[in-house]
């Protein structure tokens, strides 16, 4: 039993679940998504245990929009949560069309303006 004045160990944490999200800008526009669970914003998923962010940008960015990433850059900030971690990076992505699949309905190059509207505002400085 504790003394009455020692504080009570707190129970442990689960770590932060990994999230990467993508910004690919071309011709002044950027890559959005609308999915059936977030609504509008980036391409964006979970790491997946033993994967990379880069290999994580690759299948969330082919799977929601079809389009191949050719080059990650540099993570352009993080959103921290206490249970949940989104690394942003800049991506450049094949020139195709893109297409939505797995769980997103649209994919399109957006406007700023377009952009601003998606309900995840805290990517938007690092997407503009």
């Amino acid at each position: 039993m504790s003394a009455p004045d020692e504080p009570t160990p707190s129970p442990p944490t689960a770590p932060p679940v990994q999230a990467v999200a993508a910004v690919a800008v071309r011709a002044g526009r950027v890559l959005l998504v609308c999915t059936t669970k977030f609504g509008y914003g980036l391409p964006t998923g979970k790491v997946e245990p033993g994967e990379s962010h880069t290999e994580a940008l690759a299948r969330e960015v082919r799977q929601e929009t079809g389009l191949d990433v050719v080059r990650v850059g540099e993570c352009l900030g993080v959103e921290r949560t206490p249970t949940y971690e989104c690394h942003h990076y800049a991506v450049e992505v094949d020139d195709a069309p893109p297409e939505a699949g797995d769980d997103a309905t649209e994919a399109w190059w957006a406007t700023p303006d377009e952009a601003a509207l998606s309900p995840f505002p805290l990517v938007h400085p690092m997407a503009l």
